[in-house]
């Protein structure tokens, strides 16, 4: 069996988890099948995080000294 995962860096977790971050994104029960949906996902990955950065960085613009929380 063979499984990819995504691992999150560790300030993605909430404060109240205590379990690392992660998800199981597809299982396969060769390598080869599971290179076979990276192929096809990869690009998909890869365009979610284009579209996530744009919209992030539209939030930016807004973000003054009075969001910011310490």
């Amino acid at each position: 069996m063979f499984v990819l995962l995504q691992v999150y860096p560790p300030e993605a977790a909430d404060r109240d988890d205590e379990c690392c971050c992660l998800d199981v994104i597809a299982v396969a029960p060769s390598e080869a099948e599971l290179e076979r949906f990276l192929v096809d996902y990869e690009p998909r990955y890869q365009a979610a995080c284009r579209e996530f950065d744009a919209w992030d960085a539209d939030l930016f613009g807004d973000w003054t000294e009075e969001h910011d929380h310490f």
